[in-house]
């Protein structure tokens, strides 16, 4: 089956949206469980913010390519039109190149 460019971002952002999740509900722990070691809260919000930058990154991908304008991804980030195509202009564009690559050599056999 194929998947147009964006069917494939939205697959993305929900795969990484469920991740994101989960990682989320490992925050919420009791304090008989075992966090291993100083700076493990740290670390593991750490992760979730890494986590959280990249669902942004996808949404901002799958708004663009379902239409939105940069003005509409500006104000919905709280940014100018200018910022928010400065910041995730380039991210966006390389989604693309990914999602187009997969099309175009989704019949080609890979090397494992």
């Amino acid at each position: 089956m194929t998947y147009g460019r964006a069917a494939v971002l939205r697959l993305a952002l929900a795969s990484e949206s469920a991740d994101l999740a989960d990682l989320a509900r490992g925050m919420v722990r009791t304090d008989t469980d075992d966090w291993g070691h100083p700076g493990a809260h740290t670390e593991h919000a750490a992760r979730l913010l890494t986590a959280a930058q990249e669902v942004l990154r996808l949404a901002v991908a799958t708004d663009r390519s379902a239409g939105a304008s940069w003005t509409t991804i500006g104000e919905a980030l709280e940014v100018t039109k200018q910022a928010a195509s400065e910041r995730f202009g380039k991210q966006t564009a390389a989604y693309d190149d990914a999602v187009l690559r997969g099309w175009l050599l989704a019949d080609v056999p890979r090397d494992p």
